[in-house]
């Protein structure tokens, strides 16, 4: 219902909120209660394709990212839930994780980044892809493409990420 709907959204927009005040220890354990919340809608065949409640789980994911210690350690089970959110729904706002992830932690998880980093470029280079040839105008997914480029620009600032899926790289190019 719309109502379950926008309860859900404001509720991920105060948990952000909070996180924001949040420092320290605590950090970690806010963020072992928000995984579970995270993998029910993800899971959920309504929720986890509505862009609105996406926006506010993703971004409520890269706040809980400022609260951690150790983000390269603490962050890792947000990992699958940013593959599982994108295969089904992709969003700007899993792009946006993602880069955050690549500063705060690729040093720490850089071979788990890496493989993220490689399925969710491969599902966005598909898509893009599959737009294009069925006569669809990439402008359509605008957003979606300027946080790919985000993306791909900060791997090439920070890391060499982009050298594990060399089969990649020339569609990478081609955007």
């Amino acid at each position: 219902t719309s109502n379950g709907r926008n309860a859900v959204i404001n509720q991920l927009k105060m948990i952000s909120m909070f996180l924001s005040t949040l420092e320290g220890a605590i950090g970690k354990s806010v963020l072992d209660g928000l995984v579970p919340v995270f993998n029910q809608i993800v899971g959920h065949t309504d929720w986890g394709q509505d862009d609105a409640i996406l926006e506010a789980m993703l971004t409520c994911a890269q706040k809980s990212l400022q609260c951690l210690i150790h983000p390269g350690m603490e962050a890792r089970p947000l990992l699958p839930i940013l593959v599982n959110s994108y295969k089904i729904r992709p969003h700007p706002a899993a792009l946006t994780l993602l880069r955050q992830l690549v500063l705060l932690c690729v040093h720490d998880m850089e071979e788990e980044i890496g493989s993220v980093f490689g399925e969710i470029s491969g599902h966005s280079l598909r898509g893009f892809e599959s737009c294009q040839k069925f006569g669809n105008n990439l402008s359509d997914l605008a957003e979606l493409l300027e946080a790919y480029l985000g993306l791909l620009a900060q791997i090439c600032k920070k890391t060499a990420l982009m050298l594990q899926v060399p089969d990649q790289i020339p569609q990478m190019l081609r955007c």
